[in-house]
């Protein structure tokens, strides 16, 4: 019996219409909506910094508050900072320990060389561009860690009057930074270290300290020769790794025998003594040592999470591919339904 047209167009709807309902049983789940939210981001506070006049030894200035809405460092600048030098890296003469995001009020921050004469100091807000802890405005030549932009324009910075006093008996003391810090357990970072006639940095447990005074027994590890000035961010390998948080001390010593080799151990205390400030033994910093959590005990959940979305890609994959499959069947269904119209009318 031969077909009529409308006999063929009702087959043709009806191949349409069941391909549509397969297809709209098979969409992967959440492909409905294939606009993708994208996450709002919280309104933070402006970044400030305030310095006011003060007086000092000229080791260290006080900074009296700063804000820092994602963390980052307080920087210090002396004159050449301001224009018609605007000297930005050149004139960086001391830099903070990293401080989280917040606000913080009287933050110390320690000057590379000590200053001998009143002046005018800037203080700069800046960030932590990469995300390191560590400030590497100077050594990128001023391209990461830079400071914080005001809404009306130019850096989040402050200045003020510093009047130097009893600047001479303290010129050449060593100084020493050692932060809390966190670390896979293999080293440690000692933040700035100033080394008057050179040497090196030991760190110690804290069996080093009374009652024990295991000066010697408590040493963890020590640094290569450092050159006489300022040093910043050393790393120390320590001679068995870290395995739980612990305090760790971090102590300036001479290279008093000038051989440029740490010989405090060997000599049993006689060579390479620490620095030591008038009235004490040894120059101490003290710090809490956190050590960071293996990726399996860490990211197992990350891990979890990695595997289900990679199962539920490739299952909404193989979704895709059948729905494409039957928007194939579809347009061959209609190409051969018109053929039969066209032939058998």
């Amino acid at each position: 019996m031969k077909p009529t047209v409308a006999s063929v167009l009702g087959i043709a709807f009806v191949v349409a219409l069941s391909a549509g309902v397969l297809s709209a049983a098979f969409v992967a789940p959440g492909a409905a909506n294939t606009t993708s939210a994208t996450a709002s981001t919280s309104t933070v506070g402006e970044a400030n910094v305030t310095i006011a006049n003060q007086t000092t030894n000229g080791t260290t200035v006080i900074v009296r508050s700063a804000t820092l809405p994602e963390g980052g460092f307080i920087a210090i600048h002396n004159d050449s900072y301001l224009p018609p030098s605007n000297d930005s890296v050149g004139s960086t003469i001391g830099v903070s320990r990293y401080l989280s995001a917040g606000s913080h009020q009287r933050v110390e921050v320690v000057l590379d060389e000590p200053i001998a004469e009143n002046q005018t100091l800037v203080a700069t807000a800046a960030r932590d561009g990469n995300s390191n802890q560590s400030f590497d405005y100077l050594s990128s030549q001023g391209f990461i860690d830079t400071a914080y932009s005001r809404t009306a324009g130019g850096a989040v910075d402050d200045r003020a009057s510093v009047r130097i006093v009893n600047a001479t008996s303290l010129a050449r003391e060593a100084k020493i930074g050692f932060p809390n810090q966190s670390t896979t357990g293999a080293t440690v970072t000692v933040q700035s270290v100033t080394l008057p006639d050179g040497g090196f940095v030991g760190i110690h447990g804290e069996n080093y300290l009374p009652p024990n005074n295991e000066t010697q027994d408590s040493l963890r590890g020590f640094s290569g020769y450092l050159t006489p000035g300022t040093h910043r961010n050393v790393s120390i390998a320590l001679k068995q790794n870290v395995t739980e948080n612990t305090i760790l001390l971090a102590i300036p010593y001479r290279d008093t025998n000038r051989n440029q080799s740490f010989d405090y151990l060997r000599s049993n205390g006689e060579n390479d003594t620490a620095y030591a400030p008038r009235g004490a033994t040894a120059l101490v910093s003290r710090g809490s040592v956190t050590v960071e959590q293996t990726p399996e005990t860490n990211d197992s959940g990350a891990t979890t999470r990695s595997t289900t979305e990679s199962s539920e890609e490739s299952s909404s994959a193989g979704l895709t591919s059948l729905f494409q499959s039957l928007e194939i069947v579809v347009i061959i269904a209609m190409v051969l339904v018109t053929y039969l119209y066209f032939r058998l009318t």
